[in-house]
């Protein structure tokens, strides 16, 4: 992918995000901008993942589309899937951030007198996003169990009698103990966010089996997100994977950084 294109890529994604949920005209005619850059500007073999994923701007307009204004929920399990490519997204700049504190850390026992050439403020920038690793993280598994509830909840209530082949489905896509058979976006979780997800398994089975007596038209007992809560988690969210990429870029590759094409205000940290 040549990196004019790509440069082309993130600016008007960047524009789209600015877009999304305010002016649709505009938004029209940003997507149109977006497919013409994508049909015309890349071939069939540039465009493969393999060869260099999406940028991060195109994952986050994704995302931002899927839930304003309203959050699309038969496509829930497609939303965790961009998102977790958000989620990589800020793993490599949390790992870029950590490399980088490494190195300036190596330089003063370095036996010629070679600066790191980080000013005193890039050194807190880079121990803000090294530090909110763990944080964020959480966060965000918090966020897909919530998805996670929210999309049970309507399959469960969306019909009556209950679609129970499509619930069971859907419900061992989140929860198989077999690692191939979850959604994408839940195969890389740790064990200990494994477990969190069993937390959540535990609620929907002790409703099941409240159903299993009582009859399936019982309402699901299921402690569910408000869905503008729920977006509105995840927009912030969003802005602060993208703060922290634009951050270090600014620092390290501020060519990259131009794509955006407009001045910024420095982000607080």
């Amino acid at each position: 992918m040549e990196v004019s294109v790509r440069a082309a890529l993130r600016q008007q994604a960047h524009q789209a995000n600015i877009h999304t949920s305010r002016n649709k005209q505009e938004m029209a005619q940003d997507f149109r901008n977006i497919y013409s850059t994508l049909t015309c500007g890349l071939s069939s073999e540039e465009t493969k993942l393999a060869v260099m994923p999406p940028p991060p701007e195109m994952m986050t307009l994704l995302v931002r589309n899927m839930i304003y204004p309203d959050i699309l929920s038969a496509f829930i399990p497609d939303l965790l899937e961009v998102l977790s490519n958000v989620e990589k997204w800020r793993k490599i700049a949390n790992a870029r951030a950590c490399h980088a504190l490494m190195c300036d850390e190596y330089w003063p026992h370095y036996d010629k007198p070679y600066p790191s050439g980080l000013t005193n403020s890039d050194r807190k920038v880079l121990q803000v996003i090294f530090n909110a690793q763990e944080v964020i993280r959480t966060k965000y598994i918090e966020i897909l169990q919530q998805y996670c509830n929210l999309h049970l909840y309507n399959i469960w209530t969306s019909q009556s009698p209950v679609d129970a082949e499509h619930f069971t489905q859907v419900f061992q896509s989140y929860f198989a103990s077999d690692t191939t058979e979850l959604y994408l976006s839940l195969r890389d979780l740790t064990p200990t966010e494994k477990t969190q997800f069993t937390d959540v398994k535990k609620g929907w089975v002790e409703f099941i089996t409240e159903c299993a007596k009582n009859g399936y038209s019982v309402q699901p007992n299921v402690q569910i997100t408000n869905q503008e809560q729920l977006a509105a988690r995840t927009e912030a969210y969003l802005v602060l994977v993208q703060k922290q990429i634009d951050s270090l870029e600014r620092m390290f590759d501020e060519d990259a950084y131009k794509y955006r094409h407009v001045r910024l205000q420095d982000w607080l940290f």
